[in-house]
């Protein structure tokens, strides 16, 4: 407790009180529900499931979004270094000519990701670079006044700025100074005072927001000063430099020396680490199904190359599989990879559990497939289901690091041949082999069809890179894939040449001597004999060709399948439809239900239009509006709002006599004013929502929007 040092201080002011720190949202231990008749040891086993595997998505994208942003950085350092070394550019006679360093980065439409890119680049140049930076938003700077104070402001800081180590925090302290000292004169003056060393770094992470006029004008000022103050202006554009263009004039494109930093160069780079790393890696145990794949892969590609999006989209994948699915708990590193935690965890599962194992839609086709004997002891005896659930999850594990090797060694194929409807990026192929059914792939088939044609060089080129590939893969699967290359090089080795075969002699037998039929049958026979001999290889590079496309093919064919074809791959894998409409559900459909449904979003017990639990007025005039036409009279709308409140008597019951109005209904009953207040709100919610408008066409009417509201 602080002393009181003067007997007027007041009591409050010599109390300090300590609150303490609430720990963040994100970082909040919530259980999850209890499925089935699960115990609370198995929830809270599958939420600490849940928390590795958010862990480890938090880790992987991390360092993906470092090597993402890194090449840009470590570009734009060596163009501000080479920039401030560089002396004058063109030398026109007696006019010296000099460009003011601009670096143009290409960020794409999402503004998420560019916020974070932005943000880590000035700590990256404070830090590697040592200069100084002004961040300028469209936000903070709607004219040439307020654009000069903020970016005067932003130089002349505190030195105590300097010791600031937070490399994310575009924030940069401001000073205050009189009116009439924002200008470039004050900055120079500053420049002189302060170690005249470092160059001085200004960046405009949303060019397009402001105005072209302004940014212009300021273009201009900074080209004026350039000769005695270093100055570098890192522009973030959404689109490409056609749109620099369109933004500035010839005369002030000119005054630039401008170098642009693409950010899509290296996102499809990230893009297929992430992939490996986290959806296809066996260390890796959740999966994503087909359709989750798809979405979320599209979703990065065509829109904006959103690592935050994508970041998302997994966690949200996560969260719902593990808090919906109570067999969840396989999804785990330990019990995938250890039989003895695979045999404890089975051996605690209960009964309803287990039933929900046998009504899983792929353990049902792999029930369906075994004999009928074999099928009545797995449904009957639960001792034999319980061993083969083990053996099943253990499946799961090997299939997984089957198809990680099979991929692998695809990709190294492709590379090598012509390109292919398959693509060479990981995530084309990855999708096409998640899809289940790649052996009716067009372009699989052209793959197999390539090889039939490539030459002997090529195909023992591909299967020693395949070799070198698999001595990086530390896994039993690679091992074996290893010793079936070796022993089909050496096959290939032993192939000799094949003999030709002699053509027949003619038959000495006269013609004249066969009937009609005879010959039909003999010719029949002849071109049976020359279509079989066509099908079989011809010399040594046909044979070689069919035994290395065949060796491919039933090794990919197999290994390459999608998790959907697997038995109880609904414990490790997410493959929901509707995941789309999950992460970006129609706003329309969705207040909809918000609307007419109140009690799922409040918690509230199920409840009728006259029921005892009532719905906000907000859902009680919008159940109203569902009944009205194309005008709907307001006056019509307040009276059967009026009934429905004061049915349920909360107005007398929360207001005294003196408030209520002296407005009747028609039934000669006063009207209650806070019944009108709420009547008022509530429309005025739905008119700020889009479902009504005012309309002249009536008076006291408004207009209805919406009709189809499914």
């Amino acid at each position: 407790m602080r002393a009181l040092t003067s007997p007027r201080m007041s009591l409050v002011s010599g109390i300090t009180v300590h609150v303490p720190k609430r720990k963040p949202k994100s970082q909040r231990h919530v259980a999850f529900k209890r499925l089935d008749d699960e115990s609370e040891k198995w929830a809270k086993s599958r939420r600490d499931a849940y928390d590795q595997c958010t862990s480890k998505i938090e880790e992987i994208f991390q360092s993906a979004s470092a090597s993402t942003y890194q090449d840009i950085f470590d570009g734009i350092t060596s163009f501000i270094t080479s920039s401030q070394e560089r002396t004058d550019s063109v030398d026109l006679g007696q006019i010296k000519v000099r460009g003011l360093p601009t670096a143009v980065v290409l960020g794409g439409v999402c503004h998420t990701d560019n916020d974070s890119l932005f943000g880590k680049l000035g700590g990256y140049l404070k830090k590697n670079v040592g200069c100084y930076r002004a961040f300028l938003n469209a936000e903070d700077c709607p004219n040439m006044k307020s654009l000069m104070k903020k970016f005067v402001s932003q130089l002349i800081r505190a030195d105590d700025d300097d010791d600031d180590d937070d490399d994310d925090d575009e924030q940069v302290k401001e000073v205050k100074l009189c009116r009439n000292q924002y200008n470039m004169s004050q900055v120079v003056k500053w420049y002189k005072l302060a170690d005249g060393s470092n160059p001085i770094i200004i960046i405009l992470k949303d060019l397009e927001s402001f105005l072209p006029s302004l940014i212009q004008d300021f273009i201009e000022i900074c080209n004026h000063y350039c000769d005695c103050l270093p100055l570098v202006l890192v522009l973030g554009l959404s689109t490409g430099g056609a749109g620099l263009q369109k933004m500035l004039s010839q005369s002030i494109i000119s005054m630039l020396y401008i170098k642009e930093f693409n950010k899509s160069n290296t996102a499809m780079l990230s893009l297929d680490k992430i992939i490996e790393n986290l959806l296809i890696h066996p260390r890796f145990p959740f999966q994503l199904g087909h359709h989750p794949f798809q979405y979320l892969i599209e979703r990065y590609i065509y829109h904006a190359f959103s690592l935050q999006s994508l970041h998302r989209g997994i966690k949200f994948a996560a969260l719902e599989h593990f808090s919906k699915m109570s067999l969840s708990l396989f999804c785990n590193a330990k019990v995938l990879n250890d039989r003895r935690h695979r045999e404890s965890l089975v051996q605690g599962l209960s009964k309803s559990q287990l039933e929900s194992i046998k009504s899983l839609e792929s353990f049902q086709r792999y029930v369906g497939e075994l004999p009928s004997p074999d099928r009545k002891t797995l449904l009957s005896n639960e001792k034999h289901l319980k061993d083969c659930i083990v053996e099943l999850v253990g499946n799961l594990q090997r299939a997984r690091e089957n198809f990680y090797v099979s991929l692998k060694c695809l990709l190294c194929i492709l590379k090598e041949l012509p390109s292919t409807r398959l693509g060479t990026d990981l995530h084309d192929v990855c999708l096409a082999c998640s899809s289940g059914s790649l052996p009716q792939h067009s372009g699989y088939k052209s793959l197999i069809r390539m090889l039939k044609q490539t030459s002997e060089v090529g195909l023992i080129k591909m299967l020693n890179l395949c070799l070198a590939e698999l001595d990086a893969l530390e896994c039993v699967s690679a091992s074996e894939r290893k010793d079936l290359i070796v022993s089909l090089l050496k096959e290939i080795e032993t192939v000799k040449d094949v003999p030709v075969i002699a053509t027949r002699a003619r038959e000495t037998r006269s013609m004249a001597t066969e009937t009609t039929i005879q010959r039909k049958m003999r010719l029949q026979e002849r071109l049976k004999q020359a279509a079989a001999r066509e099908k079989e290889p011809k010399s040594r590079l046909d044979k070689i060709r069919v035994m290395a496309s065949r060796f491919f093919d039933e090794w990919f064919s197999v290994s390459l399948q999608g998790s959907s074809s697997r038995p109880l791959h609904e414990t490790v894998c997410y493959d929901s439809e509707n995941i789309a409409i999950r992460l970006n559900p129609p706003i329309r459909s969705s207040l909809h239900v918000a609307l007419t449904q109140p009690e799922s979003y409040l918690k509230k017990r199920k409840r009728t239009l006259r029921g005892s639990s009532p719905s906000p007025d907000v859902c009680l005039a919008y159940s109203l509006y569902l009944e009205c036409g194309k005008l709907i009279n307001l006056h019509d709308w307040l009276q059967a709002f009026a009934s429905v409140v004061e049915s349920d008597g909360r107005a007398k019951r929360s207001l005294p006599r003196r408030r209520r109005g002296r407005k009747r209904t028609a039934d000669g009953q006063p009207l209650e004013t806070i019944t009108q207040a709420r009547f008022i709100r509530a429309i005025s919610e739905l008119q700020f929502m889009g479902f009504i408008k005012p309309t002249k066409r009536k008076t006291d009417h408004v207009q209805r929007l919406i009709w189809n509201t499914s």
